[in-house]
């Protein structure tokens, strides 16, 4: 242990007799980024074709212990195209990081009964995840998806995520 003298002063020096509200704006100022993009629906001239451009990343340098870092910027670019009565979704996407070679993907989902949606994947030029396959449900307004995908020498990973979809589709 320490003296009360000593705890005032590691309280002090890491900002911790501060109010919580002050800690907090403080940690995420450190902390935050942001990602945005947006999605453009075409409906003509070609009938079920979506693209999108998305920036990854964008905040302030991340912060560890006395040392601060930028997070790589990584801009993406993409495009979807929906076929036989929305059942089957090409996609092609391609990602320019600030840190590696620009990387081109593609992949394939086919909707069964509405409700569930196997999904196969490839990156080219990827230097850890080359393929991935997946699955997701919907059942509105909740779903889930799970994928695996390769990472290199640390072998198959595996991702899940659950949600919820507030309101209406396009509302």
């Amino acid at each position: 242990g320490g003296s009360p003298a000593y705890y005032a002063e590691m309280r002090a020096k890491y900002g911790l007799d501060r109010p919580l509200g002050e800690q907090f704006i403080r940690y995420a100022r450190a902390v935050l980024t942001a990602d945005f993009g947006h999605s453009f629906m075409y409906q003509a001239p070609v009938k079920g074709l979506t693209v999108g451009f998305a920036a990854q990343n964008l905040g302030t340098p991340i912060k560890l212990k006395r040392e601060a870092f930028e997070l790589p910027l990584l801009l993406r670019l993409g495009a979807g195209y929906r076929a036989f009565d929305d059942k089957l979704l090409l996609s092609l996407e391609s990602d320019l990081p600030t840190d590696n070679a620009l990387v081109f993907a593609m992949g394939l989902e086919y909707a069964v009964a509405g409700k569930f949606f196997p999904r196969l994947g490839y990156r080219f030029n990827s230097i850890f995840n080359p393929w991935s396959a997946g699955l997701g449900m919907h059942v509105d307004p909740w779903g889930f998806d799970l994928s695996v995908v390769p990472f290199g020498e640390l072998g198959l990973t595996y991702r899940g995520s659950v949600y919820w979809r507030f309101g209406k589709p396009g509302a």
